[in-house]
Formats: C-alpha cells, structure tokens, sequence
C-alpha cells in the first residue's frame, strides 16, 4: 500500500514545464506572425 509521495509532485511539475512551453510556443508563434504581417505590408 505504499505509494511514492513524489508522483504528484512530479506530475505538477510536468503539468507546469509544458504549460510554460507551450505559452512560450504560442507567444513566439504570435510574435512571427506579427513580424511576418508587418514586413508584407511595409514591402
């Protein structure tokens, strides 16, 4: 009936590390399209 204290420890910190991924994957795609969409319309 033992179970490792650490699973949901560890569990929260994958939850957290792939939220901050994929917050950081959306800023930068949001960011290039805005650069993208400023340098068509300036040329």
């Amino acid at each position: 009936m033992e179970r490792e204290p650490r699973t949901e420890q560890d569990d929260l910190n994958w939850n957290a590390v792939l939220g901050m991924m994929a917050l950081a994957l959306v800023s930068f795609g949001l960011y290039g399209a805005a650069v993208g969409t400023y340098f068509t319309l300036m040329s």
